[in-house]
């Protein structure tokens, strides 16, 4: 979509905009799904806009303070993205995708102890998955604890990992053991990295 036609369709909106109360939720839908749009065109900033309108209307929505804060992080803007976050977090504390999206913030900043805490509030909050146990064994490899990368590969492996994963899990892996003065354990991942590539 055009940016033209992203902004007549913002502009019809906010024109097809009723004062009364009933309608202003219909409104708040239509500048969400103009947002939505903003994002899906790479509009971040008018995305980002629309989204904090529509908050004028819904104060208290998790969901749409979870919408602004991955605009921004797709703007490259963690410190805000995380204040909207602290903020849904408040208003919906077990939903996993504040803490997904909070951890993505953390690692943009290279706060890795703050993005390990979200994402172990995610595994907890979140049906077992190879690859958020593969993501929090590079955290702990960026901390240096070679002991929970290994074991966060260990529980990633039979979950279930497509080739590129396994590929950097065995790499991992062995990087791990290799660090831990473990030679044999390293040749062996290594050749199981061989034998995926």
């Amino acid at each position: 979509m055009s940016l033209r036609k992203f902004l007549l369709l913002i502009s019809l909106c906010l024109l097809l905009t009723p004062p009364t109360l009933a309608r202003q939720k219909v409104s708040a839908d239509a500048l969400l799904q103009s947002a939505e749009l903003g994002v899906s065109s790479g509009n971040y900033k008018a995305a980002i806009d629309l989204y904090s309108q529509a908050l004028k209307q819904r104060k208290n929505d998790p969901l749409i303070l979870q919408r602004r804060a991955n605009a921004k992080l797709l703007m490259q803007e963690p410190k805000p993205a995380i204040a909207d976050l602290n903020k849904s977090m408040a208003l919906a504390p077990n939903d996993p995708t504040n803490y997904e999206l909070r951890a993505r913030a953390f690692e943009s900043l290279a706060n890795y102890k703050k993005e390990k805490a979200d994402l172990d509030r995610l595994i907890k909050l979140t049906p077992p998955s190879g690859v958020n146990f593969l993501w929090r064994a590079h955290i702990s490899a960026q901390l240096k604890q070679m002991k929970e990368v290994i074991a966060d590969c260990n529980q990633a492996l039979p979950l279930g990992l497509e080739r590129k994963d396994l590929v950097d899990l065995y790499n991992l892996r062995a990087q791990a053991y290799k660090k831990l003065g473990k030679k044999r354990e390293a040749a062996q991942e290594l050749a199981k990295l061989e034998s995926v590539q």
